[in-house]
Protein backbone atom coordinates (compact mmCIF):
# COMPACT_ATOMS: atom_id res chain seq x y z
CA UNK A 1 0.00 0.00 0.00
CA UNK A 2 1.34 3.29 -0.76
CA UNK A 3 1.77 6.02 2.17
CA UNK A 4 -1.56 7.79 2.21
CA UNK A 5 -0.98 11.84 1.94
CA UNK A 6 -2.02 14.16 4.28
CA UNK A 7 -5.16 16.32 3.45
CA UNK A 8 -3.68 19.64 2.97
CA UNK A 9 -5.89 20.98 5.35
CA UNK A 10 -4.55 18.87 7.89
CA UNK A 11 -1.09 20.12 6.68
CA UNK A 12 -2.16 23.85 7.12
CA UNK A 13 -3.49 23.37 10.64
CA UNK A 14 -0.27 21.25 12.47
CA UNK A 15 2.21 22.84 10.19
CA UNK A 16 0.71 26.66 9.80
CA UNK A 17 -2.28 27.68 11.89
CA UNK A 18 -0.35 25.40 15.44
CA UNK A 19 3.34 26.94 15.08
CA UNK A 20 1.70 30.34 14.62
CA UNK A 21 -0.64 30.18 16.99
CA UNK A 22 -3.93 31.98 14.78
CA UNK A 23 -6.94 30.76 15.65
CA UNK A 24 -8.93 29.34 13.30
CA UNK A 25 -11.35 32.35 13.72
CA UNK A 26 -8.66 35.11 13.31
CA UNK A 27 -7.93 32.61 9.80
CA UNK A 28 -11.41 32.39 8.79
CA UNK A 29 -11.02 36.34 8.81
CA UNK A 30 -8.19 36.68 6.95
CA UNK A 31 -9.43 34.14 4.44
CA UNK A 32 -12.44 35.88 4.21
CA UNK A 33 -14.30 32.20 4.67
CA UNK A 34 -16.64 31.14 7.39
CA UNK A 35 -15.11 29.27 10.40
CA UNK A 36 -17.37 26.13 9.54
CA UNK A 37 -15.78 26.11 5.68
CA UNK A 38 -11.89 26.48 7.23
CA UNK A 39 -12.82 23.60 9.91
CA UNK A 40 -14.02 21.52 6.71
CA UNK A 41 -10.23 22.43 5.03
CA UNK A 42 -8.96 21.44 8.45
CA UNK A 43 -10.38 18.21 9.09
CA UNK A 44 -9.80 17.14 5.13
CA UNK A 45 -13.77 17.37 3.99
CA UNK A 46 -13.08 20.05 1.95
CA UNK A 47 -10.60 20.97 -0.71
CA UNK A 48 -8.06 23.81 -1.14
CA UNK A 49 -9.28 26.04 -3.98
CA UNK A 50 -6.85 28.11 -6.38
CA UNK A 51 -8.21 31.00 -4.92
CA UNK A 52 -7.98 29.94 -1.19
CA UNK A 53 -4.51 29.25 -2.16
CA UNK A 54 -3.79 32.71 -3.27
CA UNK A 55 -4.77 34.45 0.20
CA UNK A 56 -2.89 31.26 2.01
CA UNK A 57 0.33 32.70 0.05
CA UNK A 58 -0.05 35.81 0.98
CA UNK A 59 -0.89 34.98 4.98
CA UNK A 60 1.92 32.31 5.62
CA UNK A 61 4.37 33.43 2.59
CA UNK A 62 4.33 30.72 0.11
CA UNK A 63 3.94 30.19 -3.48
CA UNK A 64 0.39 29.15 -4.29
CA UNK A 65 1.57 26.49 -6.12
CA UNK A 66 2.71 24.99 -2.44
CA UNK A 67 -1.06 24.69 -1.55
CA UNK A 68 -2.05 23.70 -5.17
CA UNK A 69 0.15 20.61 -5.45
CA UNK A 70 -0.28 19.50 -2.23
CA UNK A 71 -3.93 19.42 -2.89
CA UNK A 72 -3.02 17.56 -6.24
CA UNK A 73 -0.97 15.21 -5.04
CA UNK A 74 -3.79 14.11 -1.92
CA UNK A 75 -6.61 13.71 -4.50
CA UNK A 76 -4.04 11.60 -6.44
CA UNK A 77 -3.40 9.05 -3.76
CA UNK A 78 -7.12 9.19 -2.63
CA UNK A 79 -7.89 8.27 -6.63
CA UNK A 80 -5.16 5.50 -6.46
CA UNK A 81 -5.71 4.29 -2.59
CA UNK A 82 -5.84 0.84 -1.83
CA UNK A 83 -5.21 -0.32 -5.69
CA UNK A 84 -1.70 -0.92 -5.73
CA UNK A 85 -2.27 -3.97 -3.04
CA UNK A 86 -1.74 -7.79 -3.78
CA UNK A 87 -5.12 -7.82 -2.09
CA UNK A 88 -6.74 -6.17 -4.36
CA UNK A 89 -5.21 -7.64 -7.60
CA UNK A 90 -6.23 -10.41 -5.74
CA UNK A 91 -9.57 -9.71 -6.03
CA UNK A 92 -9.84 -8.46 -9.51
CA UNK A 93 -8.40 -12.01 -10.94
CA UNK A 94 -10.94 -14.15 -8.55
CA UNK A 95 -14.29 -11.53 -9.06
CA UNK A 96 -15.09 -14.78 -11.24
CA UNK A 97 -14.78 -17.22 -8.57
CA UNK A 98 -16.36 -15.15 -5.77
CA UNK A 99 -19.74 -14.84 -7.66
CA UNK A 100 -19.76 -18.28 -7.69
CA UNK A 101 -19.56 -18.88 -4.15
CA UNK A 102 -22.04 -16.94 -3.89
CA UNK A 103 -24.54 -18.75 -6.48
CA UNK A 104 -24.47 -16.41 -9.35
CA UNK A 105 -23.60 -19.44 -11.57
CA UNK A 106 -23.43 -17.46 -15.18
CA UNK A 107 -20.26 -15.06 -14.74
CA UNK A 108 -20.97 -14.64 -18.29
CA UNK A 109 -23.47 -12.42 -17.65
CA UNK A 110 -21.61 -10.17 -15.05
CA UNK A 111 -18.30 -8.43 -14.87
CA UNK A 112 -16.94 -8.44 -11.93
CA UNK A 113 -14.84 -5.56 -10.82
CA UNK A 114 -12.45 -4.82 -7.37
CA UNK A 115 -13.17 -1.25 -6.27
CA UNK A 116 -12.40 0.41 -3.01
CA UNK A 117 -14.91 2.03 -1.17
CA UNK A 118 -13.88 5.84 0.16
CA UNK A 119 -14.80 4.88 3.36
CA UNK A 120 -12.25 1.80 3.74
CA UNK A 121 -8.08 2.48 4.15
CA UNK A 122 -7.63 -0.44 1.72
CA UNK A 123 -10.01 -3.41 1.52
CA UNK A 124 -11.36 -3.40 -1.71
CA UNK A 125 -14.71 -5.08 -2.32
CA UNK A 126 -15.73 -6.76 -5.21
CA UNK A 127 -18.92 -5.37 -7.60
CA UNK A 128 -20.73 -7.16 -10.44
CA UNK A 129 -21.98 -4.89 -13.11
CA UNK A 130 -24.67 -7.03 -15.05
CA UNK A 131 -23.79 -7.07 -18.71
CA UNK A 132 -27.92 -6.96 -18.98
CA UNK A 133 -29.21 -3.87 -17.91
CA UNK A 134 -32.23 -5.74 -16.31
CA UNK A 135 -30.46 -7.41 -13.94
CA UNK A 136 -28.80 -5.50 -10.51
CA UNK A 137 -25.59 -5.41 -9.20
CA UNK A 138 -23.74 -7.61 -7.25
CA UNK A 139 -21.91 -6.65 -4.37
CA UNK A 140 -19.07 -8.69 -2.38
CA UNK A 141 -18.09 -6.61 0.61
CA UNK A 142 -15.58 -7.71 3.00
CA UNK A 143 -15.18 -6.06 6.76
CA UNK A 144 -12.14 -3.83 6.55
CA UNK A 145 -12.82 -0.22 7.48
CA UNK A 146 -10.79 1.63 9.57
CA UNK A 147 -13.40 3.35 10.71
CA UNK A 148 -17.05 2.93 11.52
CA UNK A 149 -19.06 3.51 8.21
CA UNK A 150 -22.42 5.10 8.23
CA UNK A 151 -25.06 3.87 5.21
Amino acid sequence: MKNKSMHPGQILKTKFIDSDQITIKDLAEKLDISTQKLSKIIKGNQSITYDLSLKLADIFYTPPEFWILLQLQYDQSEKSRGTDSPFYQLMNIMGDAMLKLIGVQSNNEYQPRAIVLKEKSLYPDIVAFPKNKNREIVMIEFQGYKEPMMR
